[in-house]
C-alpha cells in the first residue's frame, strides 16, 4: 500500500483568499524538483505550478491599494526591532567578551539565520516568519537571557500580532467581493490542479516504479502533507484571531451607540429595552485532520517561497 495524502478538500473549501494563495504558491514551489524526476507527472505539475503563479499575481494585483497608515507603521517598527537584534547579536558573536557570550550568540543567530528573507519578504510571509522567528529564539531562553534581548523580542511579538489584526482585518474586508469574483475562479482552478496531483501522485504509488521515481513521489507526499498539516493549524488559528476581532470591534460599537427616542435610566431603574445583546459564537472549525511528524519535516518556514511582492 502506497503512501496517502491527508485529506484536504475541506480545507482548501474553508481557508481564506489570502490562505489558498500562499499555500499553493508555496507548495508548488516545494514540489517541483521531486517532480521534475518523475515525468509521468511532469505536465500537471507544470500547470499547476502555472495556475498558482495566476492565482498569486492576480492577488498581489489586488492588494496594492489595500495598504493603511497603521499597518505601514507598525510593518516599519517590527522591519526596525529586527535590523537592530541583528546588530547586537551580531556585535556578540563577532566581538565577544567571554566565549560563552560567542556561544550564546551563536546560537540566537543559527536561529535568525533561518528567516533571513523576513524583512524583505510580503506583508503575510513576513508575518508568519517573525512569529515562527519569536517561537523558535525561546527555545534558547539562557542565550536571550545574556544577551539581554528578551525585550526586544517581546516588543517584536507585540508588534507583529497588533499588525496581524491590521492585515486580517484588511483582508476580511474584501473577502467576500473577492471570492466572488475572478480571483475565486482563479483560486477553484488552482485547487482542481492541487486535486489533479494528489491523485496522480497516490496513483503511482501503488504501481511498480523504480526506488528513485518511488523516492520522488514520497518526496511530494511529504511536503504535501507537512502543507496540509501547517495550514489546517493555520486555518483554525486564523478563525480564533477573526472571532476574537469582531467580538472586540461589536463592544466597541456597542460602546459608541446612542439609542433614540430614550432618556436616560434614573438610578435604580432599568430601560425594559436596554438588553444586553448576546456574544458572537466563534465560528467553528471543522475538524482536519493532523499530520504524524513523522509523515515529513516541517520545512523551515512555509513562507520560504512567499507570494511574491506587494
Amino acid at each position: 500500500m502506497g503512501q496517502t495524502i491527508q485529506s484536504h478538500k475541506d480545507l482548501l473549501h474553508n481557508l481564506a483568499i489570502a490562505q489558498k494563495v500562499q499555500l499553493h504558491y508555496e507548495t508548488a514551489e516545494l514540489i517541483k524538483d521531486d517532480a521534475a524526476q518523475v515525468d509521468l507527472i511532469a505536465d500537471i505539475v507544470a500547470e499547476y505550478e502555472e495556475d498558482a503563479t495566476e492565482l498569486n499575481t492576480a492577488y498581489n494585483e489586488s492588494l496594492k491599494s489595500m495598504e493603511t497608515e497603521d499597518m505601514v507603521v507598525k510593518d516599519s517598527s517590527r522591519d526596525s526591532i529586527i535590523v537592530e537584534v541583528r546588530r547586537r547579536v551580531n556585535f556578540a558573536y563577532k566581538n565577544p567578551t567571554t566565549e560563552a557570550e560567542k556561544h550564546n550568540a551563536r546560537l540566537i543567530k543559527f536561529e535568525i539565520d533561518k528567516y533571513d528573507h523576513a524583512i524583505t519578504a510580503d506583508y503575510k510571509a513576513q508575518t508568519s516568519a517573525v512569529r515562527k522567528l519569536v517561537t523558535d529564539v525561546h527555545t534558547q531562553q539562557p542565550a536571550l537571557d545574556e544577551l539581554g534581548l528578551n525585550d526586544l523580542f517581546d516588543r517584536l511579538e507585540v508588534i507583529n500580532n497588533e499588525f496581524e489584526v491590521l492585515y486580517l482585518s484588511r483582508s476580511e474586508a474584501l473577502e467576500d467581493k473577492r471570492e466572488r469574483g475572478p480571483l475565486k475562479e482563479k483560486a477553484d482552478k488552482a485547487n482542481k490542479s492541487f486535486d489533479v496531483i494528489c491523485t496522480a501522485i497516490e496513483g503511482l504509488l501503488l504501481v511498480k516504479v523504480s526506488p528513485a521515481v518511488k523516492a520522488a513521489l514520497e518526496g511530494m507526499v511529504s511536503h504535501i502533507n507537512a502543507q496540509i498539516h501547517d495550514y489546517t493549524i493555520i486555518y483554525h488559528r486564523h478563525a480564533k484571531i477573526v472571532a476574537k476581532h469582531r467580538k472586540d470591534k461589536e463592544k466597541e460599537d456597542e460602546g459608541t451607540q446612542t439609542p433614540d427616542n430614550t432618556t436616560p435610566n434614573t438610578p435604580g431603574t432599568t430601560d425594559p429595552n436596554d438588553q444586553q445583546k448576546p456574544e458572537n459564537t466563534p465560528p467553528v472549525a471543522p475538524n482536519f485532520p493532523d499530520q504524524n511528524p513523522s509523515d515529513g519535516p516541517h520545512h523551515l518556514d512555509p513562507d520560504e517561497h512567499p507570494p511574491m511582492g506587494e
